[in-house]
């Protein structure tokens, strides 16, 4: 075996044979993304170790010509290697520069190889229209969705060597100072909040005229995708994320941040299994006046009576009514209020009551119906008038559903069973 060489990776050490054949050229570690560099050989392959994480690279080799050392006049030191070669005579990737020169799959592939995400969607990448924003200290990658004031792109923060999400202003929007300087101000205060249950905003600014603000890039599993591919969720799971959706109401409201758009497509699930509350787009300070102005913004399906009518005095009853709108469409499968238009859903928020439900679905336990027709009150004064009062009842009801078997509700007792109407007694007596 004494043809069989071994090289090393410049950031965490990795050992590798090669065969005697490989030729000069620069690889990816399969395990941290660091530079391997071969300097000897003629076939360029790794021979890899019989271990799952280290999974194949299709890519062309790049052929490195041998560096020559500069020369250095008599009496003088050599300059110091940069910290960051690591022993090689080139720069680590994830440095900036190799980065700028790497295609998004390329990219993702590296930061798959290290397990810094998830999963990587890359045939569910949204379609671009028109050119990607050019932002300084960030290379933006794709589309991943469109809001109300603006567009939320994934990129690749190149100081930080980090996937964010980064959300840019509309230039119709941005054209008006006071959207745009309220975006970036509330921006910053969203990214003073450091909770498990909030994602982390990074930074907000104005580049040439393009406001963005970069936030924890999570590609994770929403909630509303949940519900779409199997329907009404089990009361336990739904309640324990409504429970840390609360948690990190509770912080907001400490800071005196409101959401005013939780709904299911804002909450996704983290790989550790809990949830998080994203998209604070339209969050703002309670109690600024500038911002009350656009109370009537909002999602119709999960709108607050309040904020359907515009009313100026926005706080956080209406996130707990928007919150238990969400938790209602997870235990049954679908939203408090159905309509054919998005006037009447708004209509039915303000006048009507909606239905319990335990009517939808005879699975959901007596106390978490309780819960969240609570949340949902028209009235504020009838709601929980914090997040804590809230937080408590939500602990009580996720403890007595672990305690139960498999974290089912009890069997409905006949006072409790919904009654069969009398036009269907026939029917359900001949499928007998």
């Amino acid at each position: 075996m004494s043809d069989v060489k071994i090289v090393k990776c410049s950031s965490c050490g990795t050992a590798y044979k090669l065969p005697p054949s490989a030729k000069e050229a620069k690889y990816s570690c399969r395990k941290c993304g660091g530079l391997v560099v071969i300097r000897h050989g003629s076939s360029g392959v790794f021979e890899m170790p019989s271990d799952l994480r280290f999974k194949p690279i299709k890519r062309t080799s790049e052929i490195i010509p041998p560096k020559k050392e500069a020369s250095v006049p008599s009496g003088q030191q050599p300059p110091p290697r940069s910290p960051c070669q690591h022993g090689t005579d080139t720069q680590p990737i994830g440095a900036g520069g190799d980065f700028e020169a790497l295609n998004e799959t390329a990219i993702l592939q590296r930061f798959e190889e290290r397990d810094q995400t998830i999963r990587v969607r890359r045939d569910k990448t949204s379609a671009t229209s028109g050119p990607l924003p050019k932002i300084h200290g960030y290379k933006v990658l794709s589309e991943l969705g469109r809001g109300s004031f603006g567009v939320v792109y994934r990129a690749l923060q190149l100081s930080m060597d980090r996937l964010v999400a980064i959300k840019v202003l509309y230039p119709e929007c941005a054209a008006k100072p006071e959207i745009s300087s309220r975006f970036v101000s509330e921006a910053r205060a969203v990214g003073r909040l450091n909770h498990p249950n909030i994602v982390q905003g990074y930074d907000a600014g104005e580049d040439a005229g393009t406001y963005y603000f970069s936030m924890e890039y999570l590609d994770g599993h929403k909630v509303s995708d949940i519900i779409q591919r199997g329907g009404a969720l089990d009361a336990s799971r739904a309640s324990r994320i409504v429970l840390d959706i609360t948690r990190a109401l509770e912080h907001a409201h400490k800071h005196g941040i409101i959401h005013r758009d939780i709904k299911p497509g804002n909450i996704v699930l983290s790989k550790s299994g809990g949830a998080k509350l994203c998209d604070l787009g339209l969050a703002f300070s309670a109690g600024d006046a500038e911002s009350n102005r656009s109370g009537a913004l909002g999602t119709p399906s999960y709108i607050s009576p309040e904020q359907a009518r515009g009313e100026k005095e926005i706080d956080t009853r209406s996130d707990i009514y928007s919150l238990g709108a969400a938790y209602y469409h997870m235990l049954t499968g679908s939203p408090p209020f159905l309509a054919t238009t998005a006037a009447e859903v708004i209509r039915k928020h303000i006048v009507e009551i909606p239905v319990p439900p335990r009517q939808r679905n005879p699975l959901v336990p007596p106390d978490a119906e309780r819960i969240v027709l609570k949340m949902l009150a028209k009235r504020k004064e009838d709601r929980y008038q914090d997040p804590a009062s809230l937080r408590a009842d939500l602990d009580a009801l996720v403890q007595s559903l672990a305690a139960s078997p498999q974290g089912q509700p009890k069997p409905a007792t006949r006072a409790e069973k919904p009654r069969v109407p009398p036009s269907r007694r026939r029917y359900h007596r001949r499928l007998r």
